[in-house]
């Protein structure tokens, strides 16, 4: 896995690819959101993941982005995650409309300032506010 790594890596500091954003915006912290992460890794500035979220206040089929969002004690940012069919989703919540709620992404955090940082997931509904929820898992950017 080094060596994939390794290429991932170099693919990404060639590749101009979504980068963090400071959140400036209110966010609403959001008990309703259901989320997992079904694989997650952290190695060399690299966060690797794929899971799934919705929110089941507002079961919104495309209406929606997911972002992750990453905090320490003075900011906040977020990036938006690309989309994954997740059928299986809908199956196991028996919902028609959750194929949408899944994601996968590759992020570089080298362009975050250096510190520890709680990850969690953030859903932007189309019509509303920034909807977030944190995880237990956390990073530290060098």
């Amino acid at each position: 896995t080094k060596t994939f790594l390794d290429s991932i890596t170099k693919y990404y500091k060639n590749y101009k690819a979504t980068e963090f954003e400071k959140i400036n915006h209110s966010l609403v912290k959001e008990d309703a959101i259901k989320f997992n992460f079904d694989n997650f890794s952290f190695d060399k500035n690299l966060v690797v993941l794929r899971g799934w979220a919705f929110d089941e206040n507002n079961i919104q089929g495309d209406n929606f982005e997911t972002f992750l969002i990453v905090q320490n004690e003075i900011n906040s940012f977020k990036y938006k995650l690309n989309t994954e069919q997740r059928p299986d989703i809908s199956e196991f919540f028996k919902k028609t409309n959750l194929d949408n709620s899944g994601f996968k992404s590759v992020i570089p955090t080298d362009k975050l300032p250096n510190g520890n940082y709680a990850i969690g997931i953030m859903i932007k509904r189309k019509d509303s506010d920034f909807h977030y929820i944190m995880s237990e898992k956390n990073i530290t950017v060098k």
